[in-house]
């Protein structure tokens, strides 16, 4: 009687368990249809090319970010732009020749960074309406990249890298169909001494492909 009391017991168990498990699954299969439905994919490691160049797939330098709440890790030099008192830089955004909205990054004293990107456009050929619904980002300045171009270096420029999350609504007005694409932002550029600054903002699903806009404008002394 008490041995199959304990067989009995057993196999329940590892029915519960078994029961546990489908519920598992089925809860990981629907969020992974959700998470999907909602535009996003699931990172990827860097390939050989993204490791290679770094200021061409800005999430390849995420060190770069300082760590929210933290004491800022570096202060702009003597020959690059002062902060000193805050900063607020407003930029036209594009794509190639055509307008994308405007990018806003509030610099505070500390190095520390907030803003976001704003826009609704569309395009002719397929006739495509995308309208930016969510494009906040955070980050920081980093005195420690040097630019560097063709013509070689200039210390004086002052970096600033964010990064953040976007939501894009694709309206496509020839078959009538709408979807939510989902991914990270990432903000960076450079501020010259007398405040101007350009930049791109990268927008990527999967870290593997992207879509990269310029941004260009003129940051005023929040202070002043």
């Amino acid at each position: 009687m008490s041995g199959g009391c304990l067989r009995d017991s057993g196999g329940g168990n590892r029915g519960g368990y078994i029961g546990l498990l489908m519920l598992l699954i089925v809860v990981v299969v629907g969020m992974l249809i959700y998470f999907y439905s909602m535009g996003g994919s699931i990172d990827k490691p860097p390939t050989a090319e993204q490791l290679a160049n770094p200021d061409e797939y800005p999430w390849i330098e995420q060190n770069r970010l300082w760590k929210e709440g933290a004491e800022a890790e570096y202060a702009p030099s003597a020959e690059q732009a002062n902060i000193s008192g805050g900063v607020e830089i407003l930029a036209d955004v594009k794509e190639g020749h055509y307008a994308r909205g405007s990018v806003r990054l509030a610099i505070a004293p500390d190095g520390f960074i907030k803003g976001g990107w704003v826009a609704d456009y569309g395009t002719v050929s397929p006739r495509i309406d995308y309208t930016v619904m969510k494009g906040d980002f955070k980050g920081n300045i980093d005195p420690s990249k040097i630019y560097s171009d063709e013509n070689g270096q200039d210390p004086s420029l002052l970096f600033v890298i964010c990064r953040g999350m976007f939501l894009i609504l694709e309206s496509n007005m020839e078959t009538n169909e709408v979807r939510k694409v989902t991914g990270y932002i990432y903000v960076v550029g450079w501020i010259e001494p007398d405040l101007s600054a350009f930049g791109r903002i990268h927008i990527t699903s999967d870290k593997q492909t992207q879509q990269v806009f310029d941004w260009e404008g003129k940051a005023a002394a929040i202070g002043g």
